[in-house]
């Protein structure tokens, strides 16, 4: 019983420490990146994904807007009023969010990401 929980704990604690940094995230008041990845578009009807975007900017500070263009027609997709970026520094990556705005909220996934 005892080797047991011994091996329960160990195991534990390894995935806390593999998994650990790389899910870390940290709020920041602005961010600048190379790629857009994606932006997930929430209203009261649901969510939808798309993956082929383009932004009007490649630099965004909490409070401004940006504008979210599909790649494959042109079309603007959406506005988005910044209220939060969160930083995930083990894979230079950006999530910036409209979370005052929807619940749940909209927000753009993007790649190559510095504070």
């Amino acid at each position: 019983m005892f080797r047991v929980l011994n091996f329960l704990m160990l195991s534990s604690t390894l995935a806390f420490f593999v998994t650990g940094p790389a899910m870390s995230q940290s709020l920041i008041s602005s961010a600048t990146w190379s790629k857009p990845i994606s932006f997930e578009h929430c209203d009261s009807s649901g969510c939808k994904k798309y993956k082929s975007i383009g932004l009007d900017r490649k630099s965004v500070e909490i409070g401004q807007s940006i504008s979210i263009v599909n790649s494959d027609n042109g079309e603007t997709i959406s506005e988005l009023i910044v209220t939060g970026i969160k930083y995930g520094n083990q894979i230079r990556m950006c999530w910036i969010n409209n979370d005052a705005n929807n619940d749940p909220p909209s927000y753009i996934a993007v790649g190559g990401c510095k504070p």
